[in-house]
This record gives C-alpha cells, sequence and structure tokens, in this order.
C-alpha cells in the first residue's frame, strides 16, 4: 500500500492506493494467506496470547495426575489473600488481610500443608507450610489448639511453585539435607502451569462496583484457625474420583483426597521424606532474641515456661537475677509456643 493526496470537494485527503493497481483482498482472503504462511497455531497464539490460547483453545495434552503415580512425589504450593479483614484483638480495629499458603498432593488431590503471613505473601509462609508438611497436620493443629485426625506427614522431593516468594531463598527450609531434590518455577502470570492448587483456591466473586473490602468479627487467630478447618473440609470432602487408580478401586474408602491417600499408603505408595520434629524445627521456623532468667524465657511481652528436665536443666544454670540472651524459634500466628 503507498498513500497520496487527493481533493474531493475542496478538500485535500489522504489516499491508500495499489502501486501496480490491483485491487485490496477482502478480509477473509486477507487472513487466509496469513494463516497459510504462518500456521493456524502461531496465529492463534499472537491474538489471544499464549496463556489463553493454551488453556481455552490449544488441544489438551492430558493432565498433570497422569506424571505422577506416588503420594508427594510432587507437590504444588501457592498463596491466596482471605477477602475478609481481620478485627484487632483489643482496640477492634481493621487488620492488614490474611495471606495463606497452601501445598497440595498432585496424586492424591490432599492438600499436605498450610502457612500463613499478614499483609502480604512472604517466603516465612512457605516455610511455615513446610514445617506444617515436616510435623503432619495433626501435630501442626495441636499447637493452635486443634485436635484433629489426618494421617500422613513428609516432605516432598518435588515442589513446584510460581516466581514469587516461594521461588526465593526464604522460602525454602534453610537445612540443606532438607531442600527439594527437584525445584519448578512455573512461568510469570501462567496459572495453568500449576493448576492443581490454583483450582483448590478460593476464588471470590467478581463485580463492576466500585473497590470494597469486609469487616470481619474474627481475629487473626480466629481466621487462622477457620482456614485450617477449610483445609480439612476440603481434604475430606472434595470429590476426586477421576484420580483413582482403577487397580487400587477396592481399596478406596471415599472419594475424596484422604480416601485415595489411604489406598496408596496401604500398599507402600508414598515418597514422603520423613524429618524429625526439631531438624523441622530448626529448617523452617524463624528464629528470634529472646531473654533466659529463672523464671523462663521472655520474649515479646510473654514469659515461656516448660517442665522438660532439658529446660529445667538451662533455668539452673541462671541464677540469681541474672539474665542469658537466647535465640528462640517461633512459629507465625502461634503465640502459645516457641522452641528453645
Amino acid at each position: 500500500c503507498k498513500t497520496r493526496e487527493i481533493t474531493r470537494n475542496h478538500e485535500r485527503l489522504d489516499e491508500v492506493y495499489h502501486p501496480m493497481g490491483a485491487p485490496f483482498p477482502q478480509e477473509g482472503a486477507f487472513f487466509y494467506h496469513v494463516k497459510s504462511h504462518f500456521g493456524q497455531a502461531t496465529v492463534r497464539r499472537a491474538r489471544l496470547g499464549r496463556n489463553r490460547a493454551r488453556a481455552k483453545i490449544d488441544p489438551i495434552r492430558g493432565a498433570f495426575t497422569e506424571s505422577t503415580w506416588n503420594l508427594m512425589q510432587v507437590v504444588e504450593a501457592d498463596a491466596y489473600r482471605v477477602y475478609e479483614l481481620p478485627r484487632g484483638y483489643v482496640e477492634g480495629s481493621d487488620l492488614p488481610p490474611l495471606v495463606v499458603v497452601t501445598k497440595r498432593d498432585t496424586a492424591s488431590g490432599k492438600k499436605t500443608g498450610i502457612g500463613f503471613s499478614q499483609g502480604s505473601e512472604t517466603g516465612s509462609a512457605y516455610r511455615m507450610a513446610t514445617f506444617c508438611e515436616a510435623i503432619g497436620l495433626e501435630a501442626f493443629g495441636l499447637l493452635f489448639g486443634l485436635k484433629i485426625v489426618s494421617p500422613g506427614k513428609g516432605l516432598s522431593p518435588v515442589q513446584i511453585t510460581d516466581r514469587g516468594p516461594g521461588a526465593t531463598s526464604s522460602g525454602i527450609p534453610r537445612e540443606s539435607s532438607l531442600l527439594p531434590i527437584s525445584r519448578e518455577l512455573t512461568p510469570s502470570h501462567s496459572g495453568v502451569s500449576k493448576a492443581l492448587v490454583e483450582t483448590s483456591n478460593p476464588k471470590p466473586a467478581t463485580n463492576d462496583e466500585a473497590p470494597s473490602f469486609v469487616r470481619s468479627q474474627l481475629t487473626v487467630i480466629q481466621l487462622v484457625r477457620r482456614e485450617i478447618f477449610k483445609l480439612l473440609e476440603f481434604n475430606a470432602r472434595t470429590n476426586v474420583s477421576s484420580r483413582i487408580d482403577p487397580g487400587l478401586e477396592h481399596r478406596v474408602a471415599s472419594l475424596s483426597p484422604n480416601g485415595i491417600w489411604e489406598a496408596l499408603e496401604s500398599v507402600g505408595r508414598n515418597d514422603a521424606i520423613q524429618v524429625a520434629f526439631s531438624d523441622a524445627v530448626r529448617a523452617c521456623l524463624e528464629d528470634v532474641p529472646a531473654t533466659l532468667s529463672r523464671a523462663g524465657i521472655e520474649l515479646a511481652g510473654r514469659n515461656y515456661y516448660s517442665k522438660a528436665p532439658e529446660f529445667q536443666s538451662a533455668l539452673e544454670s541462671v541464677g540469681g537475677a541474672r539474665e542469658l540472651p537466647v535465640k528462640a524459634y517461633v512459629l507465625t500466628a502461634c503465640v502459645r509456643h516457641i522452641w528453645f
């Protein structure tokens, strides 16, 4: 195409013309030749974008679960933000939103770990979810005053995360022996690359109204407990019948992630790496400065005490009014327990 100036009705206009005098093609003919030259798939990705074309139009290449056959063989991790704002414990003001990190096993579909942070997604929340995996949901619930039944614990040798804080060094255990053998980072803005954990995240309803938020009547700790119960409900009630191995149908008691987990566990198909509780504490939790005295350990205005013989021996080492600076391991959102 070329342009030239013409005069029409005493007005100067720009006209597009063909240099050889040939007619311009129709829109259908134009796209026909474009698709013939570049290919249908290339044109589709250029017009819709790679992610939308992959999710909506491209042929399905198989489910993520087809590549795993054992428990904890591959685990996906992702974070979501709780829609309601927590209420301040004393003054009742609105606090920063609670961010929840969950980990989900690919083979069974069970959520195996949960972690928390406030305000924004952090690497410590991913370590907290790893700590939950290592000690198991039953022991993890006891730290928040919850008596629950959820068998299974251990770490996965393969972990999939996005390129957020979970992909940084602050999102993985500090001990080299507990690091995953393989870490996979999904492409940016590609939720389908870790579709299992993405589909299990709660999706808030959207509308065309002005931005708003919901004030919750629950405190941070109460919201944390509620999210733990939601995880347990997901594991017990979600229908994952498409994941059942035909050879294990007679062993599956329920069509939930817990039912598939128990069936695979009964035949030894579990790749989870078992970790001692003390090793999980040292590798995954935050260490903060504290003060040791005859009364116990003082941290953030609270005094912590234990009747364990090892702790009593530590108290005997500080006589009189002496105070000794020490380091204690703390679990975010858990104010009733520390480890020394």
